[in-house]
């Protein structure tokens, strides 16, 4: 932590030593630690565990799986010790913050920051637990370790506090300020509000008063502005969260600085117009912290904004909506001030709106021990504050357009997503409200509410029949009650909210008497003023007293009548318009209905029957309820109710019969004539009752269901006779039987359709597959499809007349839709099974009941795998019956069957026994059903939305956290640290080389010849992509030039007329026919070209990703390896070794063998070969004797590498046979071209060759001889391609020449005057020629040469070309009679030049070796010899004969 000084001044051995990248050690290691990263601190300091300084601090034993901590372990010495050793600790993090105070190591900063939290974290549970575990008065240095802790954590806010700006101060909130002393608590808040920098020691402070008036002074509020405005956002931030901890740590009697500090982070977030710009979301989140541990902030915060309420406006509502309001019990002097800001205050004031906020989010629901979390005074308080509120800014009106029209602009308001108005929001808060206080005696928690008459009471303890009895007691009476004239006022003035509060909170709802005279009215008045909502909910508070004696109010036409108004409430005309384009049935006046009575069966589970026959009651009591669609969705729900609950469809049942009785009754008609009590289809001629002009109930199955079994069982003598007369009459009709039928009862006969059999057939239809009595349905259908006659009747053969009912075209029909829709069914519940979740995403396959008809598909029901599978075996089964023609046979043995027909089933329908199978009824689709029901009513009645009361709800282990707990699992979640990094073996890619390798020729070539391979086949690759991307492109280039092509077309052009002619009357424009050419695409080749460059896109694609695999990289590698081996071993053995010079060669020609067009085509191949080849030619091909002529022929025999092998070809390395490699090269030319024979050529160094090698004069001649074989070859006029050779062995001849000259002088002049005579040789090699022997080629004048001829060379020289000349001119009649000019023209000049440079020399020759008195004899001979020389180019020659041409050498 600290930074390390240059130098070692003490000769003390380093700590620490510090190295550079290259391992070396620093020399000056002062600025080391700054050169490092972050990271890598922070990787340093997390080596150093603080759990292993605590455990040792702490006397604990374990290991890292289970700590041992004891307490009682500590002393009062111990604890000194660990303040003592914590402080070190703290001191060594201190100057950890002032080393990297910079912002480069911001994250180390925060990481020391929280250390030093968590070292203060240990110190104060542990202190914690020291001061539980003894008695104050028997411990002495109590006071003098309190003080110790206390000036430990200063020690520690000092250092938080000096890491300004670099996020340390967050930490300030995680300490544990409860174990300071009360006056470091103030000490501590004054130093944060002073410096804000060092904390310094309480007892240099001044006393506690002095420090509370100087915090309460007003200029302390105003240095804290300024200082917070100083600082960066965040750490104000910090500054005020630490605020906050430190009141929630202390204990509720510190009022005072409480106080302090709320009014101070008040001031800062809301009343100062410069801080409360970033300091007004985190102040609202910090008061409500400090207002969910300490509820008297709540109050305090309220007085307050009433003294600012100007300056702090709107902000009060932002405030307050985060205030922990349920937990918060207002006072007196709260509801006072609530209750001046409602009646006083203007609507659109934020007073106003404050005090609405308030009331609505506070808790008006019951506490965990399921009693009234504010008491139900304060319930009816506030009702009569609400209905003062709502009289004094909503005016009534008798007719109850005013409260409708408010409620029809809140709903457009709603949907416009517009801020609805003042009253308007007023009007919608007033009734929400009113809905969730427990006024009522049944709105009360379960465990407190009344039972009925009628219910048994099972010995309920005294307490709660005390508590029962002192709340009937403390029921207001609305006329005699005080508190109540206001709402007597507003009820006698037919107020409607007012009469509300009456029915829910007086006598006038918890009294039967005072109910039907008065309190019914009231219900009657809601209704008539369209509030519903609330009609409903008096309806849930006022039927309970009435279940055990039903006859009240379902024979009272007023509330008869509000329960049918309350069910029509939403068939306006603007609903049944919208529900033109989006349905939307049930209403939520509707739902709320049968929420409300699916509740009433919760809060009366002691006698659910009575709830339902009650409202069965009521409901059929309804005139023409069966007619209407609202009535028949609140039975259908309550018979799905009664279906919930064990034994109450026998209510259902009772109820109908009694329906059917009274209207058979009243229609003078006797049970045993009536037909019909349900008609699914229209009956002419039939004086029968008709109740539903329906074929079906698709909609409302369970009413479907009651009714049709009622009916089934009331016309059983219609169906028998039935039977019996098809039983009779085989051949004859269905309708003709039942014409029959009728007679034999006295009955008027119905039509055909309306049989009992027809109608479960139709139902089980139409309702939805999923439903779950559809397999009731279908039971009730083969019941009667299957059922056997009786045995009395000895029918013979067939035991049931089922398939009877089916034998019609129309009929059989009908029978293959029953079909189909049981396969569909059974086939639903297979997918249900194998793949529920993808079922449930289908909206087909979701069931969607009338109660749920505005269910999302998210909600839907989804049922269990074992229920599908249940179901899908009864419906198969129900299949497999339908199917099955020997089910009507007499003669059929059930057992027999296979598992599949289920003959349990069939032996019941065997038999007709009439119990519905209860056991294929899905219960959790009807429980789930009626959980969305009571979400509805939960949703709007409940008092305390528990989503937002959850949030202060904590779980059990926050509750018993101690601080030894918090001990061990800072212990037990510390992260160890890192142990020393293994030393990872990393494994050569490539294997190692032994000398195994090279030790004999057939060991190397194993060695390489996979890799080798390898290699090739990569190249061999690459090219057959390469040739077929080359050929691919030219397919392409070929089908471009046929992809568009002119052809012959005819078009029509209309012209119009272009001038306008009194009189004409034009016919419509001329259509004339054009024939042209037109462009057009080939779509064949368009096909070919769109598929070729497809091929070219994949074929580029393959090439980009083909690139040089490992292996064949690591076989590159190894060639390689073993090529270094063999060079280092053979320099080693001082290179005189010939069996590794004999592998080196080996391997040098193996290598080269591999070389093909394929490889050199491939870069990576040809730079491996190029490189390997290079390496291996300079070491042992390169310079060997023994290696030239095999290079050569290897070089003859490939010359397409003579670029790679021409480099290692040294002739000049074997003299002996430089001759014969010469003359090679030189037939070469011929053979492999000359730029092979060039490339070799220049690897022949004539000159070093005859200098070292000390040749004999014939081995000379017979090199020049080879050379001359070449140059006759090449011609007078050699091509460009010849030039560069010739220009070789114009360098080769001269160097022969020049070497130990004349020896080949003579040789070659013959060569040249042969070439000359046959003229096949360039003037440019006499030139040369002529040049070596000091002549020069243009003047014939005399120049410098170390070529120098002598007397006898040039008087020899000088005979042989007069031979010569003379034995050309006679080799031939024309240049016997014209000369050799014409044998001759291009050596003319060359001639002339050499004669004469020769006749020239050999005179001052002869001259010379006379002296100066013998000139005319040197006159004479002189003259002679040129004479003679020229003689045969002047003289005439006739009649000679023709002579040989032969050279006659000059003697050397």
């Amino acid at each position: 932590m600290r930074n390390m000084e240059a130098g070692d001044e003490t000769g003390q051995s380093k700590l620490w030593v510090m190295l550079d990248s290259e391992g070396e050690e620093e020399e000056d290691g002062s600025q080391v630690l700054f050169a490092m990263a972050e990271n890598d601190v922070m990787a340093l300091l997390n080596q150093f565990q603080l759990n292993d300084i605590f455990c040792f601090a702490f006397s604990m034993s374990g290991g890292d799986a289970e700590f041992m901590y004891d307490i009682h372990k500590t002393t009062e010495q111990g604890m000194l010790k660990l303040f003592a050793l914590a402080s070190c600790v703290l001191t060594i993090f201190c100057h950890g913050l002032t080393t990297f105070h910079r912002h480069q190591y911001k994250q180390l900063n925060k990481r020391i920051g929280w250390l030093i939290c968590e070292v203060v974290q240990y110190v104060s549970d542990h202190w914690s637990n020291f001061k539980d575990s003894r008695v104050v008065s028997h411990c002495t240095l109590m006071p003098r370790l309190q003080t110790e802790f206390d000036s430990f954590f200063f020690k520690a806010t000092s250092c938080l506090l000096s890491a300004k700006r670099l996020g340390a101060w967050q930490f300030m909130a995680d300490l544990s300020y409860a174990c300071l002393s009360a006056d470091a608590v103030w000490h501590l808040v004054y130093t944060l509000h002073t410096s804000g920098t060092e904390c310094t020691d309480p007892s240099q402070e001044e006393d506690i008063q002095e420090i509370t008036w100087r915090l309460q002074d007003e200029d302390m509020m105003h240095q804290l502005t300024d200082k917070l405005q100083l600082m960066p956002q965040q750490e104000a931030i910090y500054l005020l969260t630490a605020f906050s901890n430190i009141i929630i740590s202390r204990e509720e009697s510190e009022d005072v600085l409480t106080d302090i500090i709320v009014s101070e982070i008040y001031e800062v977030s809301f009343i100062d117009v410069v801080t409360r710009d970033f300091c007004s979301k985190s102040g609202r989140d910090i008061l409500s912290a400090i207002a969910e541990k300490q509820l008297s902030v709540v109050s305090l915060l309220l007085h307050k904004i009433k003294k600012s309420v100007h300056q702090i406006g709107m902000m009060a509502l932002t405030l307050f909506n985060e205030m922990p309001l349920l937990l918060w019990q207002p006072t007196t002097d709260d509801m006072q001030l609530i209750a001046e800001w409602m009646l006083k205050a203007e609507l659109s004031s934020a007073e106003n709106q404050l005090a609405r906020l308030i009331l609505s989010n506070m808790n008006w629901n019951e506490n965990e021990c399921g009693e009234l979390f504010l008491p139900v005074d304060l319930h009816r308080e506030v009702a009569i504050l609400i209905t003062e509120t709502y009289s004094k800014h909503i005016p009534e009106n008798r007719q109850g357009l005013f409260y409708y029209s408010i409620q029809q602009l809140y709903n457009v308001s709603a949907l416009l997503r517009v801020t609805p108005a003042h009253e308007q929001q007023l009007y919608s808060w007033a009734w929400d409200l009113i809905h969730r206080l427990c006024l009522h005696a049944h709105s009360q928690p379960i465990s407190a509410q009344p039972r009925a008459k009628s219910e048994p009471i099972a010995a309920p303890a005294s307490e709660s029949c005390d508590r029962w009895e002192e709340f009937l007691n403390s029921i207001p009476q609305l006329h005699t009650t005080l508190q109540l004239r206001t709402v007597a006022n507003l009820v006698r003035d037919d107020g409607v909210f007012a009469s509300f509060v009456a029915l829910a909170m007086t006598n006038l709802g918890h009294d039967r008497a005072e109910f039907l005279n008065a309190g019914l009215g009231l219900l009657l008045r809601l209704v008539h003023n369209q509030q519903f909502l609330g009609s409903v909910y008096v309806l849930h508070l006022v039927t309970p007293f009435f279940f055990d004696n039903p006859s009240c109010l379902s024979t009272s036409e007023g509330f008869l009548s509000a329960v049918k108004a309350i069910s029509s409430a939403e068939q306006t005309y603007t609903k049944m318009a919208r529900d033109l384009f989006a349905p939307d049935f049930p209403g939520k006046i509707l739902k709320m209905f049968s929420a409300m009575i699916l509740n009433q069966l919760e809060h009366h589970s002691a006698s659910p029957h009575n709830v339902i026959k009650f409202w069965l009651s009521v409901f059929s009591s309804i005139q023409n309820w069966y007619q209407d669609r609202n009535m028949l969705y609140l039975m259908d729900n309550l018979i799905a109710i009664a279906v919930s609950q064990p034994g109450a469809m026998s209510h259902v049942e009772f109820t109908f019969c009694d329906m059917y009785k009274s209207m058979s009754e009243g229609g003078g008609v006797t049970p045993s004539r009536v037909g019909s009590f349900l008609s699914w289809f229209s009956s002419s001629g039939s004086n029968l009752p008709t109740l539903i002009d329906k074929s079906s109930l698709p909609e409302f199955p369970y009413v479907a269901y009651s009714v049709l079994s009622v009916e089934e069982c009331l016309e059983s003598g219609l169906w028998k006779a039935l039977q019996t007369e098809l039983a009779h009459n085989a051949t004859a009709s269905v309708e003709t039987c039942l014409k029959k039928a009728s007679s034999a009862v006295k009955v008027n006969s119905p039509s055909a359709g309306r049989l009992c059999i027809y109608r479960w057939a139709q139902q089980a239809l139409d309702t939805h597959m999923q439903h779950p009595l559809l397999p009731l349905l279908w039971q009730k259908f083969f019941a009667l499809y299957l059922q056997r006659l009786p045995e009395q009747l000895g029918l013979p053969g067939r035991s049931g007349n089922g398939q009877r009912f089916f034998q019609s075209m129309l009929n059989s029909a009908y029978m293959k839709k029953l079909k189909k829709r049981l396969k569909e069914t059974a086939q639903l519940y297979s997918k249900l099974a194998t793949a529920r979740d993808s079922i449930a995403a289908n909206e087909d396959d979701v069931l969607v009941t009338p109660s749920l008809s505005n269910t999302s598909i998210k909600d839907a029901y989804q049922p269990s795998t074992a229920t599908c599978d249940q179901l899908y075996m009864v419906f198969s089964a129900y299949l497999l019956w339908m199917d099955e023609p020997r089910l009507h046979d007499l003669s059929l043995y059930l057992p027999a069957l296979p598992d599949q027909y289920h003959a349990e089933l069939l032996v019941q329908i065997f038999q007709a026994e009439q119990k519905a199978w209860l056991q294929f009824i899905d219960y959790s689709s009807i429980e789930h059903m009626l959980s969305q029901l009571d979400d509805v009513w939960q949703a709007h009645f409940n008092a305390t939305p528990q989503a937002k009361l959850g949030r202060y709800t904590y779980p059990a282990n926050d509750h018993i956290s101690t601080a030894t707990s918090r001990i061990l699992e800072k212990l037990k979640l510390s992260n160890p640290s890192l142990s020393a990094p293994s030393v990872a073996l990393i494994k050569a890619p490539v294997p190692a080389i032994t000398a195994s390798v090279i030790s004999d020729e057939n060991s190397l070539m194993s060695a390489v010849r996979g890799d080798l391979e390898l290699l090739v086949e990569c190249a061999k690759n690459f090219v057959v992509k390469m040739y077929k991307h080359v050929a691919l492109n030219a397919d392409y280039l070929e089908l471009l030039l046929h992809q568009y092509s002119n052809q012959s077309v005819e078009k029509v052009v209309e012209i119009s007329c272009q001038r306008y002619r009194p009189g004409h009357k034009c016919k419509g424009p001329a259509e004339i026919s054009v024939q042209c050419e037109e462009k057009t695409e080939d779509m064949i080749t368009k096909r070919k070209i769109a598929g070729n460059r497809d091929d070219c896109l994949q074929l580029l694609f393959e090439c980009e990703t083909m690139r040089a695999s490992p292996v064949a990289c690591k076989a590159a590698v190894h060639v390689e390896n073993i090529i270094l081996f063999l060079l280092k071993k053979y320099r080693s053995d001082g290179q005189g070794s010939t069996n590794l010079t004999l592998l080196g060669t080996s391997l040098f020609y193996h290598l080269v063998s591999k070389i093909s067009e394929d490889t050199r085509q491939y870069p990576p191949t040809t730079q491996f070969f190029t490189s390997c080849v290079d390496v291996l030619g300079q070491e042992f091909v390169a310079g060997k004797p023994n290696q030239s002529l095999r290079l050569l022929d290897t070089i003859l025999q490939s010359p397409r590498l003579s670029g790679m092998l021409a480099p290692h070809f040294t002739p000049n390395a074997s003299p002996d046979i430089f001759t014969k490699l010469h003359c090679k090269v030189v037939e070469a030319a011929w053979t492999r071209g000359t730029d092979v024979a060039f490339m070799l050529l220049t690897k022949f160094d004539v000159q070093l060759w005859l200098v070292d090698s000390n040749l004999s004069l014939s081995a000379r001649a017979q090199f020049l001889e080879g050379i001359a074989q070449a140059l006759y070859v090449i011609g007078q006029t050699p091509d460009s391609e010849m030039q560069m050779i010739m220009g070789i062995y114009k360098k080769h001849v001269m160097y022969l020449l020049r070497y130990q000259f004349p020896d080949l002088y003579g040789n070659v002049m013959k060569m040249l005057l042969k070439g000359a005579a046959d003229q096949s040789i360039t003037v440019d090699l006499w030139n040369t020629f002529l040049q070596t022997v000091g002549c020069d080629p243009t003047s014939g004048e005399d120049r410098e040469s170390k070529c120098q001829l002598h007397l006898a060379q040039l008087r020899d020289t000088v005979g042989s070309l007069s031979v010569f000349f003379l034995q050309l001119r006679m080799s031939t009649s024309a240049h016997l009679l014209f000369g050799l000019y014409s044998r001759l023209p291009s050596y003319i000049f060359a001639l002339a030049n050499w004669l004469g440079f020769v006749t020239r020399k050999y005179i001052i020759a002869v001259r010379k070796s006379l002296g100066d008195e013998q000139t005319n004899s040197v006159t004479e001979k002189g003259n002679s010899l040129v004479i003679t020389s020229y003689n045969y180019y002047t003289k005439n020659i006739v009649n000679t004969c023709i002579w040989p041409v032969s050279v006659v050498l000059p003697s050397s």
